[in-house]
């Protein structure tokens, strides 16, 4: 059960910013949209299920435009972001759509699993849902797995980064997991974390979650990853 259910979740990363030697983030006409060498650091560390930090698992974690203005996924205006962290580096990819809200392209499941842009409602109210199914392999038998995900914009909160009060975004997302085998229902987990958007430095805040204990006994580890510093260009 271990391994089908971490064969059934999704992998989202976000990311944080804050700033010493940086660009003075400016109120630009609509969420910015950060430009290629702009860099965003994130200091983090994993959650037990109240939220408190487990000692010893502190991590850092380094966001880097690594191109802009692309046309990729079937989206125009698409910047990069080259992820370096704890378990290996990554890109993600995140434009802006006609409403400006934030579009992040998301993978679901395994390598060959379904994949979508995710809207995260930072400049509009309505609430993002997507729903995507996908057919796996388990031990021979046919897995139907199906994701629905929503993301609810709570309002706008006031963060610190280092010295500076900057207005973000506060959201939740809400990730829901079922799998049958055979019309008999093997998962149904659901996972909950926060995340808070800036839009006028153009990166995430914060993001995080609390350890979860699904169903057999599973625990999703929890975590939070704050923004620590950015340099905008």
């Amino acid at each position: 059960m271990k391994n089908l259910l971490a064969i059934a979740l999704i992998c989202i990363t976000l990311s944080a910013c804050s700033s010493d030697d940086t660009v003075s983030p400016t109120e630009p006409t609509g969420p910015r949209r950060p430009a290629v060498g702009s860099s965003f650091t994130y200091e983090g560390s994993q959650l037990d299920a109240a939220g408190n930090k487990k000692p010893g698992t502190d991590f850092e974690a380094i966001h880097t435009v690594i191109d802009s203005n692309l046309t990729i996924l079937g989206k125009s205006g698409v910047w990069a972001l080259r992820v370096t962290g704890p378990t290996g580096a990554d890109t993600i990819y995140q434009c802006l759509d006609a409403n400006n809200d934030l579009l992040q392209y998301t993978e679901f499941g395994d390598a060959a699993g379904p994949a979508v842009w995710v809207r995260f409602p930072i400049t509009t109210t309505a609430d993002s849902r997507d729903s995507l199914s996908q057919t796996q392999d388990f031990n021979g038998f046919p897995l139907q797995v199906t994701y629905l995900l929503n993301v609810k914009k709570l309002g706008e909160v006031t963060v610190t980064v280092g010295n500076e009060s900057i207005k973000a975004v506060n959201m939740t997302l809400s990730l829901t997991v079922k799998g049958t085998i055979l019309g008999q229902e093997v998962v149904n987990a659901t996972i909950n974390q926060n995340a808070q958007y800036a839009p006028s430095i153009g990166a995430f805040v914060l993001n995080a979650a609390n350890e979860q204990t699904l169903t057999a006994g599973n625990v999703i580890e929890g975590f939070s990853q704050k923004l620590k510093a950015y340099s905008l260009k």
